[in-house]
């Protein structure tokens, strides 16, 4: 039993609390307790004093946001559930193709990506304040740009580097946001425009950035920036070209780029960088060609991959890279097929994934987690407030998980944020 009694209350305004608290969870059954702690009053408070044992997923749908307790078993703290205005918050322009940071005083700097009106593409930057819930704008991009790359550098400062245009022309430039200024400077420009690329700090300090798209054209190219010196150098150059492939720093400190899309269509192809020889060599392919998958290094040191889209299906299929053999192995399926998602690494070793694109053509709303124990998928009963794509998640210093952004097709940019609270192992 999970005893909430010494929970504090929670705000909730009262046009809004009838049937907004509904625990979607049809595995397990719930008993929830609500006790009104302030009767008459013009705000109603609510605490949860009770919650009945074996629970996976707590998910009361407010009218603005979701809040998700994913718990294990056995006596936890209290947790306390604010309301939809301070939780998450909503974004002061919802956006989607951005980026996302986590600074190192612990708030998340979104910045550029595309609204749901003009100006379409935006050189907007905002912060997400987990002190206060709260999103604050921020010092405007130089250049307007979505389907960039951001990284932190060592010394907190943010780079953002390529993208395009409104008139879909790629971009060269690269800027840094200062954290204390809340500024944005024009740095080096990279050797060649590109979008639809990834972005990865190195353990030196360098940040690479490989392949994309550049001037109509697929690119192999590959480049460092120095923070110290503020410009851009080339490396060793992919041996395929590729755009939507996804970077991951390994233990040994080589540089994993799995999938994407190149000039012949989707592929099978995986790649390791080295640092200290700035080459890339050829490792085992992929069972299946995707793109808009996601790619989560594992607590053990393995890679997982999961969905994407090959051919105008969106696919389920996952698999494993293990960097001792350099092979990938098949595990499972997604129980949802699903592209352009987002995964998370949680604090007991499963991988939490999140919305995306349907096989139909839709933005989802539901979450499934992975347990790389067991190599297997589990569809959970909660679910995001909103159904979104292309969104991207940060882990918070506190682990909670912060979902911000996105695309949901004709219902448009999803207005708020979300948090979930992973459980503990």
């Amino acid at each position: 039993m999970m005893d909430w009694t010494a929970c504090s209350a929670v705000e909730r305004s009262a046009d809004t609390l009838s049937g907004a608290w509904r625990f979607k969870n049809t595995r397990v059954p719930v008993k929830a307790l609500f006790e009104n702690l302030e009767s008459g009053a013009t705000v109603d408070q609510f605490a949860i004093k009770r919650i009945g044992p074996k629970m996976r997923i707590i998910g009361p749908r407010l009218n603005q946001i979701a809040f998700l307790l994913m718990a294990g078993f056995g006596l936890l703290p209290a947790q306390l559930f604010a309301g939809p205005s301070s939780f998450g918050g909503n974004l002061v322009h919802p956006r989607a193709y951005h980026t996302a940071n986590l600074l190192n005083d612990g708030r998340v700097l979104l910045a550029g990506g595309y609204l749901d009106s003009s100006p379409w593409v935006t050189n907007t930057a905002e912060f997400y304040n987990p002190v206060s819930n709260s999103w604050t704008a921020t010092g405007n991009l130089n250049v307007a740009r979505y389907f960039h790359a951001a990284a932190l550098l060592p010394n907190g400062k943010a780079l953002v580097a390529g993208g395009q245009t409104l008139g879909a022309n790629d971009i060269i430039s690269a800027e840094l946001y200062d954290p204390a200024t809340g500024v944005w400077a024009l740095t080096g420009n990279m050797s060649v425009p590109r979008s639809y690329f990834s972005a990865l700090l190195l353990p030196n300090g360098k940040v690479l950035v490989a392949g994309g798209y550049s001037n109509g054209v697929f690119t192999a190219v590959a480049e460092l920036y120095d923070s110290v010196s503020g410009t851009w150098s080339t490396t060793g150059s992919l041996n395929q070209e590729r755009i939507r492939g996804h970077l991951t720093l390994l233990p040994s400190g080589k540089v994993l780029i799995a999938g994407g899309i190149g000039s012949s269509g989707e592929t099978t192809a995986t790649e390791l960088y080295d640092p200290s020889t700035g080459t890339w060599t050829n490792t085992g392919s992929l069972n299946a060609p995707r793109f808009d998958h996601t790619q989560t290094l594992l607590a053990d040191g393995r890679v997982l991959v999961a969905g994407g889209e090959n051919h105008g299906q969106r696919i389920a299929s996952a698999e494993i890279y293990d960097p001792a053999t350099g092979l990938w192995t098949r595990s499972g399926h997604l129980k949802t097929a699903r592209a352009s998602h987002s995964a998370s690494l949680l604090p007991d070793g499963s991988v939490l994934v999140a919305g995306g694109i349907s096989a139909s053509i839709t933005a989802l709303a539901s979450l499934e987690d992975y347990n790389s124990v067991t190599g297997r998928w589990r569809l959970l009963d909660g679910s995001l407030h909103f159904a979104r794509y292309s969104q991207t998640t940060v882990t918070l210093l506190d682990g909670n998980l912060l979902i911000a952004g996105g695309g949901a097709y004709a219902a448009g940019n999803p207005p708020a944020a979300e948090l979930i609270v992973p459980r503990q192992p």
